[in-house]
């Protein structure tokens, strides 16, 4: 009736293809396409079945042959489900990943940053001020410290032995440990122009620590390191480059990066800022915006949130926008940036966290909309071009 329309046709082509004047795929909707309804003769297809369903109007496909087996239907539609990806098998891109919840405490907002030295030891904090340790992968936990007086936001370790933990609250804005969180100190040997809240974290070594923040609009944008173990520290102001800081990543002592947004305007709002990743050669005195190419194209009320490298070249940052939802992507080392759109059915929007295990699998996720109450998680297969929802895997990523 229709020839082998698929024939020649690369993935793109395909995805877009109509037959009969009906679109072939749901990129992302596998039970909603009409190729899963031919294969499987629902309307409006069956019509040719000896009990046609109600509004059937063309022949089950393939037509006038045995139908496609059931696990081959159920192949072909979580290849759409997951977004179509371009490559020989869905195995080799997509491996089975089985995702099920931890026994960390729930917290009353979020927990929001883990670190782990091995695959089964690490450590967790959360808005209820609790500091948590595991030591096989939180089948089972320890408390170490819970300081009802603080939200805890990040935490990172130099060794099991020696780690530091950021929180929100002023003035206990920094803790440290030096035996695995057995004990926690606060630390009180800050600056004055120390930062208000740590919202990122990056421990390159056991002597150097580079720490960002913050997120308040009112609160001035500044960046915190030591480079002796914590023996001393230095602050300084970011407004020359940024209006609003969260993540931070350094490669080294000197060479990192920190995420943020940036307006010209008097009085910075997160409606007013612009996305920006600035990167350091000499170890936080001088910055160079590398998304300032996109700045034209990038939209106001959105900006940096979390950032991550895969690898020397691959680097991903997630942007937060109360009403929309993207990502920037590096191929060359952090030196340019282009923006992703995220494109799942659900519409995700008010991004935080992102992940990518690979170059093409990864996932995001956040607040989901700008009412903060959707909780969505999107993933692609195919490095950004697709996206799923995925909120299997867990809600209100950070």
């Amino acid at each position: 009736m229709h020839g082998a329309f698929w024939r020649n046709l690369t993935r793109d082509q395909f995805v877009a293809k109509k037959v009969q004047g009906l679109d072939l795929l749901v990129v992302g909707n596998g039970a909603g396409s009409n190729l899963i309804k031919a294969l499987k003769g629902e309307a409006p297809f069956g019509d040719d079945l000896a009990m046609p369903p109600p509004g059937a109007k063309f022949d089950r496909m393939p037509s006038g042959l045995d139908p496609v087996a059931d696990k081959d239907i159920a192949f072909i539609a979580k290849w759409i489900d997951d977004g179509c990806p371009a490559s020989d098998t869905v195995a080799a891109v997509a491996p089975v990943l089985q995702w099920q919840p931890t026994k960390a405490p729930v917290a009353s907002s979020r927990t929001d940053d883990i670190w782990f030295t091995d695959p089964k030891t690490g450590w967790a904090v959360n808005s209820n001020g609790q500091i948590v340790k595991t030591t096989d992968g939180f089948k089972t936990y320890v408390e170490q410290l819970h300081d009802a007086e603080v939200y805890f936001r990040c935490i990172g370790f130099a060794s099991p032995s020696i780690g530091w933990a950021g929180t929100l609250s002023p003035p206990k804005v920094l803790f440290h440990t030096e035996n695995g969180g057995e004990t926690w100190s606060q630390v009180l040997n800050l600056p004055p122009n120390a930062l208000t809240a740590v919202c990122g974290m990056s421990v390159v070594n056991a002597k150097t620590v580079y720490m960002s923040g913050t997120n308040f609009p009112n609160r001035p944008p500044r960046m915190m390191k030591t480079t002796d173990g914590g023996a001393t520290w230095t602050a300084w102001d970011m407004r020359r480059w940024a209006s609003i800081l969260i993540d931070t990543h350094f490669i080294d002592e000197r060479r990192g990066w920190v995420v943020g947004g940036k307006t010209d305007e008097p009085t910075p709002t997160r409606k007013n800022v612009k996305a920006v990743v600035l990167h350091t050669e000499d170890g936080g005195q001088t910055w160079v915006n590398r998304a300032a190419d996109l700045e034209a194209t990038l939209p106001k009320g959105e900006w940096g949130w979390k950032i991550q490298f895969l690898n020397d070249n691959i680097g991903f940052v997630s942007l937060e926008n109360f009403t929309a939802g993207a990502i920037l992507k590096s191929t060359d080392g952090g030196m340019s940036w282009h923006r992703i759109d995220i494109t799942d059915p659900q519409k995700n929007a008010n991004l935080e966290g992102v992940g990518f295990v690979n170059e093409n699998h990864g996932w995001v996720g956040g607040w989901g909309d700008v009412g903060f109450q959707r909780l969505s998680t999107s993933e692609t297969l195919d490095g950004g071009k697709t996206w799923r929802d995925a909120n299997e895997i867990g809600k209100a990523l950070n």
